[in-house]
C-alpha cells in the first residue's frame, strides 16, 4: 500500500516481496528515482533450556541457548544475569561461555556454571542477534 507521504508499505512481507523496488518521481523540471533492494529473511528463533532448574550450592550447571535463524545471516550471543550482561573475564571462575558447532540453520551456545553459590540464584538471560533481528529468551536458576 502507497501511504499518504507516498512512502510504500508492504505488510505481511514474505519471500515473494522480494526483489527491487524504483521510486520515480516526475513534474516539469525534470524526474528523479531511487532503487530499493528488499531481501525477506526468516524470522529468528531461541530457545533457552531448561528454562528452569533447580542445583544445590557446588553443584555445575549448563544452560543451552539454541536459535535458530536464516542461513545467510551470522549471529551473535550474549548472556545475562539478572539483566546485566556477564563479564566472562571478571566471573570466569564460575562462569564459561562454550559455543559449539553451528548446523544449518541452528546456532547454539551454552552457559556453564561451575561451583554455585547461593548468589548465583537468579534469572540468566540469553540473547541472539543477526543483522535482521534480535530475541531473547530467560531462565530461571534456584539455589538451595
Amino acid at each position: 500500500m502507497v501511504l499518504r507521504n507516498n512512502t510504500l508499505k508492504i505488510v505481511n512481507s514474505s519471500r515473494a516481496d522480494e526483489g527491487t523496488y524504483v521510486c520515480r518521481a516526475e513534474n516539469q523540471l525534470g524526474s528523479a528515482e531511487m532503487t530499493a533492494i528488499l531481501w525477506v529473511k526468516e524470522a529468528m528463533r531461541v530457545v533457552l533450556s531448561p528454562s528452569r532448574v533447580e542445583v544445590t550450592v557446588g553443584e555445575s550447571v549448563v544452560l543451552s541457548c539454541k536459535a535458530t535463524h536464516d542461513t545467510s545471516l551470522d549471529v551473535a550471543f550474549q548472556w545475562f544475569f539478572n539483566q546485566k550482561p556477564i563479564d566472562f573475564q571478571q566471573e570466569g571462575s564460575h562462569f564459561e561461555y562454550i559455543q559449539t558447532v553451528r548446523a544449518k540453520q541452528t546456532s547454539t551456545v551454552d552457559l556453564m556454571i561451575r561451583s554455585i553459590f547461593l548468589k548465583h540464584a537468579g534469572k540468566y538471560g540469553c540473547r541472539a542477534q543477526t543483522s535482521a533481528d534480535t530475541v531473547f529468551a530467560e531462565a530461571e536458576l534456584l539455589v538451595r
